[in-house]
């Protein structure tokens, strides 16, 4: 309501916790890919998951259900389809 024309932008902020260096170095990931990723699996919000990868040229992990929405992935999912896409 401050601006006139309002503008037409969305935001969010993701609140990953209890992440560290180690986490990172324990699943030989890289920090840049394992966010690029989840930067992706977000970027639609109504959208499955495997959607929103192919969209950015990821591929899903085998094990991960391809019909699940972002939100319902854990961190270890993401570190999963992290080393898929290495």
């Amino acid at each position: 309501g401050s601006f006139s024309p309002s503008p037409n932008v969305d935001s969010a902020i993701l609140h990953i916790a209890h992440i560290s260096k180690n986490f990172f170095t324990e699943n030989k990931i890289t920090e840049k890919t394992f966010f690029e990723i989840v930067k992706a699996a977000f970027a639609h919000k109504r959208k499955i998951i495997s959607k929103n990868l192919s969209e950015k040229g990821f591929a899903l992990s085998p094990d991960i259900d391809p019909k699940a929405r972002a939100e319902d992935l854990l961190v270890k999912d993401f570190a999963e389809i992290t080393k898929k896409n290495t």
